[in-house]
């Protein structure tokens, strides 16, 4: 079963995510002292954000309520304990160790987690976190070889294999020449979904285009 030991391995996820979420607000002088209520509007304007509309802030603030660093009451946030800058770098080993199965996950929240405060500071290039140097490898990773890849590309290609042969057995009994599939997949990004479907519909006629946002990708 892939899913099987994914319980466990999301709630490390969730562990490290609220981990790098602490570190980062830390690392950009919110909360200094624990205790002191402070909306996002006071942090918007005191924090060195290179855009102080900047939604990522209050996704951090929120996954700070999750992991019980912060508190939220009303419009307001405090922090419980002082925030740590400490990587946690023990528990992503453990991760890795116990959870080889999410390995592109957790290789994009160590890169990416790492990096959050600079990122908001406008310091650091987001893309070139998603895709150092050009490399597609984590993301392929992520969308081909992880368990929700797998289970949803596997779904995706059983339901295009019945369609493809529901439809060749229909025009054959109407005594029609088979005018093949055309499919289009929008936002395809680096094809992790498009490697599911092409072996699932291989002995039936098809053409298949695949658009997305980035002509890189």
């Amino acid at each position: 079963d892939v899913l099987a030991d994914l319980p466990a391995g999301l709630e490390l996820l969730d562990q490290l995510s609220g981990l790098y979420a602490e570190r980062a607000l830390a690392e950009l002088g919110a909360f200094p002292q624990a205790g002191i209520w402070q909306t996002l509007a006071d942090l918007q304007q005191t924090l060195p954000l290179a855009d102080h509309a900047d939604p990522r802030l209050q996704r951090l603030l929120e996954i700070g309520v999750a992991a019980g660093a912060l508190e939220e009451g009303g419009e307001k946030f405090r922090a419980l304990h002082p925030l740590s800058r400490a990587l946690p770098a023990e528990l992503l080993a453990r991760a890795c160790k116990e959870h080889p199965e999410l390995s592109g996950q957790l290789e994009l929240l160590s890169r990416c987690g790492a990096e959050l405060a600079g990122v908001l500071r406008g310091e650091v290039d987001p893309l070139s976190l998603l895709f150092p140097d050009g490399s597609l490898a984590t993301a392929e990773n992520l969308y081909r070889d992880s368990p929700f890849a797998r289970v949803y590309g596997g779904m995706a290609a059983a339901v295009a294999r019945k369609f493809a042969e529901e439809r060749l057995a229909a025009e054959k009994l109407a005594g029609k020449v088979s005018s093949g599939l055309r499919i289009l997949e929008i936002g395809a990004g680096t094809g992790g979904t498009t490697a599911f479907l092409l072996p699932a519909l291989a002995g039936h006629p098809f053409r298949y285009d695949f658009t997305d946002l980035s002509a890189g990708l």
